[in-house]
């Protein structure tokens, strides 16, 4: 008897292998172990713990946690409010429709797929409510079909959009970060110790597997017998190994290959004897081997022990990659224009229908109030506070700026309504350099005027030149220029928002670069509202129409975006503004009285125990120079070239070599005027190499 027995991946050609007078499966065994049915209605999934417990989602919306010797030791229902936490407002815990998906997180958290209301949500293990995400809809973050789920070794929530056709992906506190188009309609998804993702579509006979950074690897077909596998497949598992598990429930079957496509073992049949099953449902496999099979109609799981050929487990991925997850929620106002955060100065909100400029640093301070006079405004849109803690107010309606010094006195003024030098037409933007030249953008006059520490006209960016068509179309030409920002090389950051684009010119006013384009994928904008730039020159833009922030390197390539239209954590109305420093992320949504708060994780969830701290403190520079802001640039130069040396010294480094790895941390001023910097390297720098005539790699 001849048997053909192999699954192929449709991108890779294969020799047939014919296999005479052999068993199908010679090299794979599966025994029947145990099988759990106590207080078992209809299981319809497990989970494992670290510890060897077996969480089962039953009928009912219930949970039940199996210890290792299949004894009941807790039990909870989804559908009780009064488990909600008060973190969950009551009017959004609403009850639980027939969950069909669980998986278990870092930290004992459990999450539930709950396809009825388009949403996730996270219990602890006593069954309290934690937080939910989600919502109906084809927006990124919603869903259409909620199928199922899993989640990887770092908290990373991979949820199936069925009739969306796609993969999203979440942050472990649920913040939407990634959305992967699919070939059909997946129906389960799981994620191997490794990271890769394993997508189940039967309509199209595939699984369709990615990298942990979501980019394609491979099309996987099965075949056995010269039939097809995966169109009847209900339930996708990978185990330690890498193997994968098919569950077919209408042949009441289980269906085991490697992770390569070839078939090693299938098995099962209807009925309620060992082996057997009645309304297969889900499974889920240990690293002994064992595989618990939820036998929904019989209303047990089932242990079966699988054996195979002995090889080594998989590698743990030990690197999440880059990522933002929500942290808390702050209380704020309404109407908020622009945030902008310092260390040690506080957090500063502005909003542009309370006419005053809010300073939060353990109490809260208001400055200004509503009106054309000294220290008045009307409908202000941007704040920037320099390192001695001047604050300047971009007074819109009043079509003028505003200086305040640390105490919230009022320095003094400059500008009126007018087209001409030193006059503005709705100012939007404000932005200081490290020589003290003040950046405003003169928003309806299209262009960007700069002003000396005293408020004296010197220069202006973005004028239309003689004969431009008053489009905008070249890169030095501004269409209501709105937000801006300077980096560490003093380049200033300028949001087109009638263009959609950022742009960057040098200190001369000569336009470098133009970064994005209308559009809604990664890297275009819709409706541009705001940006910023944190320590390290990465560039925020946060889009009101996406309801997202998108985050970009210092050459400006696109690394990540975050956010989307709903209610509840990472989810916006309309975003108006952004700030970031320190690893911190505060967005304000105009319709809502809250900032959020998001963590910045470049080097991903582990990243920080893998990276080497120092601090140093420099005082300001002698003389008689007045210039603040120049004395602040000046001293945070020196503690910073003092850092990176001692990094460069003790590790024998060269330091422009040293100098590519370094992450300023934080920055802060202190009270006698000395700057103190923290910057942190990696732990591990790959050796650098000095070429033959003894010069350092540069």
């Amino acid at each position: 008897m001849k048997n053909l027995s192999t699954c192929f991946r449709n991108t890779v050609f294969f020799f047939i292998l014919l296999v005479v007078s052999l068993p199908t499966f010679a090299a794979e065994t599966v025994k029947f172990e145990d099988e759990i049915k106590q207080s078992l209605i209809a299981p319809f999934d497990a989970a494992l713990t670290a510890n060897g417990e077996l969480i089962v989602l039953d009928s009912g919306s219930k949970v039940i946690i199996f210890d290792g010797n299949s004894q009941e030791q807790i039990t909870f229902s989804l559908n009780n409010t009064n488990n909600t936490v008060p973190t969950v407002p009551a009017a959004l815990a609403a009850p639980v429709v027939m969950p069909r998906a669980i998986a278990l997180a870092p930290q004992g958290r459990l999450v539930l797929a709950d396809p009825a209301n388009s949403r996730i949500q996270v219990f602890n293990l006593s069954g309290e409510l934690q937080h939910q995400f989600g919502a109906p809809g084809t927006l990124p973050g919603q869903f259409k079909t909620l199928s199922s789920l899993d989640v990887d070794t770092f908290g990373f929530v991979y949820a199936t959009d069925q009739d969306n056709k796609r993969l999203q992906i979440f942050s472990p506190n649920g913040i939407f970060m990634k959305m992967i188009p699919l070939g059909g309609a997946p129906v389960d998804v799981a994620v191997d110790y490794r990271g890769n993702i394993y997508v189940l579509i039967p309509e199209i006979s595939k699984i369709e597997k990615f990298s942990s950074d979501g980019k394609k690897i491979a099309d996987i077909t099965c075949r056995m017998n010269n039939k097809d596998e995966l169109a009847k497949a209900t339930r996708i598992q990978v185990d330690p190994w890498g193997n994968i598990y098919l569950t077919q429930s209408l042949l009441e079957r289980v269906v085991k290959s490697d992770a390569n496509g070839q078939v090693l073992i299938a098995f099962g049949s209807e009925g309620n004897g060992r082996g057997q099953f009645r309304g297969i449902s889900g499974i889920v496999a240990d690293e002994s081997g064992r595989v618990y099979v939820n036998d929904s109609g019989n209303g047990r799981v089932q242990i079966l022990k699988v054996n195979g050929p002995a090889k080594p487990i998989l590698s743990k991925i030990r690197f999440a990659p880059l990522f933002v997850d929500f942290e808390t929620t702050l209380e704020a106002e309404d109407a908020i224009s622009d945030i902008f955060s310092l260390p040690g100065r506080g957090l500063f909100t502005i909003s542009d229908k309370k006419a005053h400029v809010l300073v939060s640093k353990g109490e809260v301070s208001a400055i200004g109030s509503e009106g054309s006079g000294a220290g008045q405004f009307a409908n202000p849109t941007a704040v920037y506070v320099t390192l001695d803690g001047r604050i300047y107010v971009a007074d819109t309606a009043n079509h003028r700026v505003q200086i305040f010094n640390v105490d919230g006195s009022l320095g003094y003024q400059f500008g009126k309504f007018g087209n001409k030098s030193g006059q503005f037409n709705m100012p939007q933007g404000i932005a200081v350099n490290g020589k003290g030249i003040i950046f405003v953008a003169d928003t309806l006059n299209n262009r960007i005027q700069m002003f000396n520490q005293d408020g004296i006209y010197l220069n202006v960016i973005g004028r239309e030149r003689a004969g431009s068509t008053g489009k905008g179309d070249s890169c030095q030409n501004l269409n209501l220029p709105k937000a801006i920002a300077i980096d560490s090389k003093d380049q200033l950051y300028v949001l087109d928002a009638d263009m959609t684009q950022v742009k960057v010119f040098d200190e001369n006013g000569d336009c470098l670069k133009t970064i994005g384009q209308k559009g809604s994928g990664q890297g275009q904008f819709n409706k541009s509202v705001d940006l910023t730039l944190d320590q390290n020159d990465n560039l925020y833009v946060a889009d009101a129409v996406d309801n997202r922030v998108q985050i970009f390197d210092p050459n400006g390539r696109f690394l990540v975006a975050f956010g989307s239209v709903g209610v509840g954590d990472g989810y916006f109305k309309q975003i108006s503004a952004i700030a970031a420093t320190e690893g911190r992320i505060y967005v304000a949504d105009y319709q809502s009285d809250k900032i959020q708060v998001f963590k910045y994780s470049p080097d991903g969830l582990i990243g920080k125990t893998e990276r080497l701290h120092t601090t140093k403190t420099a005082p300001p520079p002698p003389g008689k120079q007045n210039n603040e802001v120049f004395k602040f640039n000046m001293a945070r130069k020196s503690a910073y070239i003092e850092a990176t040396n001692e990094f460069a010294e003790n590790l024998g480094f060269s330091q422009g070599y040293l100098r590519r790895f370094v992450r300023v941390e934080s920055v802060e001023s202190l009270n006698d005027g000395h700057v103190k910097v923290t910057i942190s390297i990696p732990k591990y720098i790959p050796k650098e190499i000095v070429p033959v005539d003894g010069v350092g790699s540069q």
